[in-house]
């Protein structure tokens, strides 16, 4: 399995350095004891008398619960933590997209089909200035200048990618950003795998998908 990009102090700007990390404010503190046994037991309790994801249950699918989610964020109030009517119980990907909105994170694309379906075209018309866009060619192209034949790519660059692009789902799944990102994907199983991991709208060129098209913004 490919390792995540090293990740890049904001301080220094050097990887694996000796800065002194900013501790975390009282208030984060605080929001983290919450999370403690009473915590624990009481949402395996809920789970138990709540095993569907209700997310899913109201589009017509059947997925099982697996997070309780905070309807309204508690953002530290111990009545709205504790509001079991506040409550719902969701699967792991209803959750992390509820969270990821609350965030106000920019929404996650992965682009699959064959070499000649256009996905570097699609994306093109639907991106709009800011958005990154992941794309093995481009970045081939950026390591190799004059490298143009696609069906001969050097396979000792092959890690050297699948980490940059390991390291693209990372920051999905971590930064809050209001960034959209698009990922251009040949395979279709590694395109619903990654799509899974980063919670993203899959977009399949060589036929129907689950969710329309993505609008580009005006």
């Amino acid at each position: 399995m490919a390792q995540a990009w090293p990740t890049v102090c904001s301080t220094c700007q050097q990887v694996g350095c000796t800065c002194v990390k900013p501790v975390n404010s009282q208030p984060q503190r605080r929001t983290r004891r919450m999370y403690n046994r009473r915590w624990q037991r009481t949402r395996r309790q809920f789970l138990k008398d709540n095993p569907l994801c209700i997310s899913c249950n109201a589009r017509g699918n059947v997925r099982p619960a697996e997070e309780v989610d905070h309807v309204t964020p508690h953002k530290g109030d111990q009545g709205l933590f504790w509001d079991t009517a506040n409550w719902q119980a969701l699967c792991k990907r209803c959750h992390s997209r509820k969270t990821q909105r609350e965030a106000d994170t920019g929404k996650r694309v992965v682009v699959c089909g064959q070499p000649t379906t256009g996905k570097s075209t699609y994306v093109q018309k639907n991106f709009t200035a800011g958005d990154i866009v992941f794309d093995y060619d481009n970045l081939l192209a950026a390591l190799l200048p004059g490298h143009t034949n696609k069906r001969a790519n050097p396979s000792d660059l092959i890690g050297l990618i699948e980490g940059m692009r390991e390291a693209a789902v990372v920051y999905a799944n971590t930064s809050a950003t209001t960034r959209n990102l698009w990922m251009i994907i040949a395979n279709r199983k590694r395109a619903e795998v990654l799509a899974g991991r980063m919670n993203a709208q899959l977009i399949d060129l060589d036929g129907p998908t689950d969710e329309p098209p993505p609008q580009a913004d005006i």
